[in-house]
């Protein structure tokens, strides 16, 4: 019986943080479920340090395990993984994947998105001889209100103030009687009554299933926001979210709302809030029996690896 789950993830101001946000996700349940948990990554985000403690048993990068453990590896840098498989060698390996992935050698893949892996992908799995499960499951329909309502806003982990500024006033110069804001991951709390602004660390789950918009960036919440059915505009502003970008918006799994150098559109902006033809475009899926990121399947997975 392996007992004993590893997290191997890291965040720091650049990059990470929504690997990291799962995995603190997938902790939790994991440790209801009657597993001891490890995060054997760092973190250099200090909004972020607070809920490792509340999510893992213990935090601790240099960990030494003798017993049978599964060490679950949710990262995009080979060197990291790589080094992580090499300081636990008789761990079972699990690792978290998605298209921007480079795949370890491992006992199990979990393939993170809602949607069928890409050809490349598959071919990589099929060929490794690495067996692997979908994260979630969905129901087919489409939930879409003609205006947008309850709008979510996410600025992430790595909080950029002059964008988020930019974003503000772009609303604010737009006709928005009738659509509430909830703003998650920002210091700022003086842009009117239109504006109810939340804690970073506050759960996404509560917001995503309140709102029916989402405005973020192309981080690796996004899965969750279709998922729940939301309309979903995107936009960029770190060089390592272009490439998610890309990768959402050309195939339509929402629309974009910066232009090529990262600038938000009023026009599209607009638009996401206010035609039904693009809110269309920008909602992909939905289910009601929707488990907001995949922690109880995750948790199912884990009780089969570790029997």
């Amino acid at each position: 019986m392996y007992s004993t789950l590893l997290f191997a993830a890291n965040a720091n101001v650049h990059e990470g943080t929504g690997h990291l946000r799962r995995c603190i996700e997938f902790s939790k349940a994991c440790r209801q479920a009657g597993y001891k948990t490890v995060l054997v990554g760092s973190c250099d985000v200090e909004w972020m340090k607070p809920l490792l403690y509340d999510a893992f048993n213990l935090v601790d990068p240099n960990f030494g395990t003798k017993g049978d453990s599964i060490l679950i590896l949710d990262s995009y840098v080979d060197f990291f993984l790589q080094q992580r498989r090499a300081a636990f060698p008789n761990a079972r390996l699990l690792q978290i994947v998605d298209p921007n992935t480079p795949l370890v050698q491992a006992a199990r893949i979990v393939w993170l998105d809602p949607f069928p892996p890409p050809l490349n992908i598959v071919g990589k799995i099929e060929g490794a001889g690495l067996p692997f499960y979908p994260l979630r499951n969905f129901d087919n329909g489409i939930r879409l209100v003609d205006k947008a309502k309850e709008v979510l806003i996410t600025t992430g982990g790595i909080f950029q103030e002059k964008v988020f500024d930019q974003l503000i006033e772009v609303l604010q110069s737009l006709d928005i009687d009738g659509v509430d804001f909830h703003v998650i991951g920002s210091r700022r709390d003086y842009f009117g009554n239109r504006f109810h602004f939340h804690p970073l660390g506050q759960s996404l789950d509560l917001l995503a299933r309140s709102c029916d918009t989402v405005i973020t960036s192309a981080g690796g919440s996004v899965w969750d926001f279709l998922a729940n059915g939301l309309a979903v505009g995107y936009y960029w502003f770190v060089t390592n979210q272009r490439s998610n970008f890309d990768y959402l918006v050309g195939n339509s799994f929402g629309v974009p709302l910066t232009d090529k150098e990262g600038f938000f559109s009023q026009r599209a902006i607009s638009s996401l809030l206010f035609d039904l033809d693009v809110r269309k475009k920008a909602v992909y899926v939905d289910s009601s029996r929707f488990d907001f990121g995949g922690t109880q399947r995750f948790v199912t997975i884990i009780s089969r690896l570790s029997g």
